[in-house]
Protein backbone atom coordinates (compact mmCIF):
# COMPACT_ATOMS: atom_id res chain seq x y z
CA UNK A 1 0.00 0.00 0.00
CA UNK A 2 0.96 3.73 -0.83
CA UNK A 3 -0.41 6.62 1.07
CA UNK A 4 -0.54 9.28 -1.84
CA UNK A 5 -1.82 12.32 -2.70
CA UNK A 6 -2.56 14.88 -5.56
CA UNK A 7 -4.16 18.41 -5.56
CA UNK A 8 -6.43 18.90 -8.85
CA UNK A 9 -6.12 22.36 -10.38
CA UNK A 10 -8.73 24.51 -12.21
CA UNK A 11 -8.79 28.12 -13.15
CA UNK A 12 -8.73 30.65 -10.73
CA UNK A 13 -11.53 32.48 -9.49
CA UNK A 14 -11.59 36.47 -9.37
CA UNK A 15 -9.76 36.65 -5.84
CA UNK A 16 -7.07 34.76 -6.61
CA UNK A 17 -6.48 35.44 -10.08
CA UNK A 18 -4.36 38.74 -9.08
CA UNK A 19 -1.61 36.38 -7.83
CA UNK A 20 -2.25 33.28 -10.21
CA UNK A 21 -4.26 31.74 -13.28
CA UNK A 22 -5.00 28.23 -11.86
CA UNK A 23 -6.25 27.24 -7.85
CA UNK A 24 -6.82 23.81 -6.10
CA UNK A 25 -10.28 22.46 -6.64
CA UNK A 26 -11.86 22.85 -3.49
CA UNK A 27 -14.93 20.39 -2.78
CA UNK A 28 -17.76 21.14 -0.72
CA UNK A 29 -19.13 18.39 1.84
CA UNK A 30 -21.82 17.28 0.48
CA UNK A 31 -19.47 15.75 -2.80
CA UNK A 32 -16.74 13.95 -0.83
CA UNK A 33 -18.24 10.79 -0.62
CA UNK A 34 -19.38 10.85 -4.10
CA UNK A 35 -15.83 11.65 -5.27
CA UNK A 36 -13.90 9.21 -3.27
CA UNK A 37 -16.60 6.07 -4.32
CA UNK A 38 -14.24 4.38 -6.70
CA UNK A 39 -17.77 2.93 -8.35
CA UNK A 40 -18.89 6.62 -9.41
CA UNK A 41 -19.39 7.41 -12.69
CA UNK A 42 -16.08 10.00 -13.62
CA UNK A 43 -18.53 12.14 -16.03
CA UNK A 44 -20.61 14.05 -13.70
CA UNK A 45 -17.56 14.14 -11.66
CA UNK A 46 -16.35 16.39 -13.92
CA UNK A 47 -18.42 19.65 -13.12
CA UNK A 48 -16.95 19.50 -9.33
CA UNK A 49 -13.43 20.61 -10.90
CA UNK A 50 -15.13 24.51 -10.43
CA UNK A 51 -12.67 27.33 -9.43
CA UNK A 52 -14.61 28.14 -5.86
CA UNK A 53 -16.39 30.48 -5.04
CA UNK A 54 -15.09 34.12 -4.01
CA UNK A 55 -16.48 34.22 -0.57
CA UNK A 56 -15.70 31.16 0.71
CA UNK A 57 -12.10 32.47 0.51
CA UNK A 58 -9.82 35.15 2.23
CA UNK A 59 -6.32 36.49 1.00
CA UNK A 60 -3.84 37.16 3.95
CA UNK A 61 -0.48 38.60 3.05
CA UNK A 62 2.35 36.88 4.93
CA UNK A 63 5.82 38.18 5.13
CA UNK A 64 8.59 36.97 2.76
CA UNK A 65 9.46 34.25 5.54
CA UNK A 66 7.30 31.86 3.62
CA UNK A 67 9.44 31.98 0.61
CA UNK A 68 12.06 29.58 2.06
CA UNK A 69 11.16 25.73 1.69
CA UNK A 70 13.45 25.60 5.03
CA UNK A 71 11.09 27.76 6.58
CA UNK A 72 8.42 26.07 8.70
CA UNK A 73 5.72 26.26 11.39
CA UNK A 74 2.98 28.98 11.96
CA UNK A 75 5.48 32.09 11.08
CA UNK A 76 4.86 31.42 7.29
CA UNK A 77 1.02 32.01 7.91
CA UNK A 78 1.13 34.76 10.44
CA UNK A 79 -0.58 37.96 8.53
CA UNK A 80 1.27 40.82 7.34
CA UNK A 81 -0.99 42.93 6.14
CA UNK A 82 -4.82 43.58 5.60
CA UNK A 83 -7.07 41.00 4.01
CA UNK A 84 -8.53 40.85 0.82
CA UNK A 85 -12.02 39.10 0.62
CA UNK A 86 -13.88 38.11 -2.52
Amino acid sequence: MVESCTILTTGANKLLSRLHDRMPVLLDRPDFEQWLDPESDPAPLRSLLQPAPERALKMVPVSSFVNAARHEGPECIEPAGEALEG
